[in-house]
C-alpha cells in the first residue's frame, strides 16, 4: 500500500507494467491521498485496474483526482468482479473528507468486469458521507450497473450522513441497469439523513432499466430520512421494463 503525502500537483501513469508516481516512485495499491494543504491528481496515461485492490483512498481533504480541461482521463477496469469503485472518500463506520472534487474522468470496463453491491463506477458507496464541498463533475461511466444498490458514477449511500452537501454535474452513464434499487448517476439512499444537500444537474444515463425499484438518475429510496437531493436538466434514455 502507497501513501502520498504532498502539495501541489502530482502525475501517476501506467508504463511497462508499474504505476509510476511523478516518475520514479512505483504505487501500491491501494493508494492513500494526503495533503497537507491542496493536492491534485494528474493521470498522465489510461490507468488500468486489473483486481479489487486497486483504488484511492482520500486520506486528507482538498484533494482533486482529474484534469482542469474537458479531456477525460480513462481508468480501464479490465475484468474485474464485484469492483468496489475508483475512489473511496467515507465509509459505513467514518466521515468523509472535505472538498474532494472529481472531474473529467471516464471509468471504461471491459472483459466482464461487474460492481459489488453498493458499488459505483467511479466513488464507492458512503462517498462524501458527513462531508462537505465535495463535487463530481464531467465524469462517465460505460459499465452495466449490474449489482444491488448500485450507481454509475456513484455508489449507494453516497453524500449521505447529516450536514453532507455534494454536487454532481455534467456527468452519465452507458450501461444497462439491470439489478434491483440501482440508478444511472448514483445508487440507493444517497442523499439521506437531515440537513443534506445533494445537487445532481445536466445529467444523463443511455442504459435500459431493467431492474426493479431503478432509476435512470437515482436509485431507490435516495434523500431518505429527511434528506434532499435537487435534480434538474436532468434525463434518461434507456427503456424500462423493471417494475417500480
Amino acid at each position: 500500500m502507497t501513501t502520498i503525502n504532498a502539495n501541489g500537483t502530482v502525475y501517476l501513469k501506467y508504463e511497462s507494467g508499474n504505476y509510476y508516481i511523478d516518475d520514479n516512485m512505483i504505487a501500491i495499491w491501494p493508494v492513500t491521498i494526503i495533503t497537507p494543504d491542496e493536492l491534485q491528481i494528474i493521470f498522465q496515461t489510461p490507468i488500468p485496474i486489473n483486481n479489487l485492490i486497486q483504488y484511492f483512498i482520500c486520506g486528507s481533504q482538498n484533494i482533486t483526482f482529474g484534469t482542469n480541461d474537458n479531456t477525460p482521463a480513462e481508468i480501464i477496469i479490465n475484468n474485474v468482479s464485484g469492483y468496489i469503485g475508483l475512489i473511496q472518500n467515507g465509509t459505513s463506520f467514518s466521515n468523509g473528507y472535505n472538498n474532494i472534487k472529481v472531474q473529467n474522468i471516464r471509468v471504461i470496463s471491459i472483459n466482464g468486469s461487474t460492481l459489488s453491491n453498493d458499488a459505483g463506477w467511479i466513488g464507492q458507496s458512503y462517498f462524501g458521507k458527513g462531508a462537505t464541498e465535495n463535487s463530481i463533475k464531467g465524469c462517465s461511466s460505460n459499465g452495466n450497473i449490474n449489482n444491488y444498490n448500485c450507481g454509475g458514477i456513484l455508489g449507494a449511500y453516497s453524500g449521505s450522513g447529516s450536514g453532507a452537501s455534494m454536487d454532481i454535474s455534467n456527468c452519465y452513464s452507458d450501461g444497462d441497469i439491470s439489478e434491483d434499487y440501482s440508478g444511472g448517476i448514483i445508487g440507493s439512499y444517497s442523499g439521506s439523513s437531515s440537513a443534506v444537500s445533494l445537487q445532481i444537474q445536466n445529467c444523463y444515463s443511455k442504459g435500459n432499466i431493467i431492474g426493479n425499484f431503478c432509476g435512470g438518475i437515482a436509485g431507490s429510496r435516495c434523500a431518505e430520512n429527511v434528506g434532499n437531493c435537487f435534480i434538474s436538466n436532468c434525463y434518461s434514455e434507456g427503456n424500462i421494463s423493471g417494475n417500480y
